[in-house]
């Protein structure tokens, strides 16, 4: 039986026909299932397999792809982008380069309203 943290799951909707659900499992990896609001059916959930310590934030870079952050066990920030044309991972997860600093706790990470290539972390 799969069981989720009590950290905040994530939605996203790309489209009025399909809604994407991130959450944490309680056995520290990243899960998401997709609803398909005409069939009313929900794919599965299918776990990315990494040990992450954060709630994912979850990003429309353009209207054809979805990003995805958060913070690992080795306190580095990672995100990872899905393309809507291809249907598929489009990336592994990669380190954010441009926070060089290692978090001792996760951090609040905001993607600010209007912005599409920028990401904020608060946080020791």
């Amino acid at each position: 039986m799969l069981v989720f943290s009590s950290l905040q799951p994530k939605i996203f909707t790309p489209g009025p026909d399909r809604y994407y659900l991130f959450a944490l499992g309680t056995d520290q990896s990243l899960y998401y299932d997709v609803f398909n609001t005409r069939t009313g059916v929900w794919n599965g959930w299918k776990a990315f397999g990494d040990s992450f310590v954060s709630s994912p934030i979850i990003s429309g870079s353009s209207a054809n792809e979805l990003n995805i952050y958060g913070l690992k066990e080795d306190n580095y920030i990672y995100q990872r982008t899905y393309n809507f044309n291809e249907a598929r991972w489009i990336s592994d997860w990669k380190p954010i380069i441009s926070f060089e600093n290692r978090f001792v706790y996760p951090p609040t990470l905001i993607l600010p309203s209007g912005t599409l290539n920028r990401l904020d972390a608060f946080g020791p």
